[in-house]
C-alpha cells in the first residue's frame, strides 16, 4: 500500500470497518482525509466509522456538514449513514430521492452490507421491485 496515496488509506478504512475494527477505520479514513480525499463519499465513510465505533456526536457533526453543503451528495450514500446511526426513516427517505434523482449509488443495493438493516423493510423491498 502506498501509504502517502489518500484512496489506499480510504479503501484501508473501509476494510477495517467491515471487519468491526471501527477505531482502525477511523484512523485510516482520517489519513485519506488529511492527504486530499475530503470528498461527501469519504466524509459519509468517516461519519459511519465514528457512528459504528459508538462515537455518535462525531458522526452527527459530519451528517450536519453534509447536510448544509451546497454541492451535491449522494443520497444513496447518505444512507448509509443514517443506517449507521440508527434513522431508518431518514436513511429510506433517502434512498427514495436517490431512486428519484436517479443517483448511481443506488446499483450497490442488493450487495452492500450496510444496508442489510433495511432489508426487511417494505419500503426497501418496493424500492428494490423499481
Amino acid at each position: 500500500m502506498n501509504q502517502d496515496n489518500p484512496g489506499s488509506n480510504v479503501q484501508v478504512g473501509i476494510v477495517y470497518a467491515r471487519k468491526g475494527r471501527h477505531d482502525e477505520a477511523i484512523v485510516a479514513i482520517t489519513n485519506g482525509v488529511k492527504l486530499g480525499d475530503n470528498s461527501p463519499d469519504t466524509q459519509i465513510l468517516l461519519g459511519c466509522a465514528y457512528a459504528q465505533a459508538g462515537k455518535r456526536e462525531e458522526a452527527q457533526v459530519i451528517l450536519r456538514r453534509l447536510e448544509a453543503r451546497r454541492e451535491y451528495v449522494s443520497p444513496g450514500a447518505l444512507a448509509s449513514l443514517y443506517i449507521s446511526l440508527g434513522e431508518r426513516e431518514h436513511a429510506l427517505a433517502s434512498l427514495e430521492r436517490a431512486y428519484a434523482e436517479h443517483d448511481n449509488q443506488l446499483q450497490f443495493l442488493t450487495i452492500t452490507p450496510e444496508f442489510d438493516a433495511l432489508r426487511s423493510e417494505s419500503r426497501f423491498q418496493a424500492l428494490l421491485r423499481k
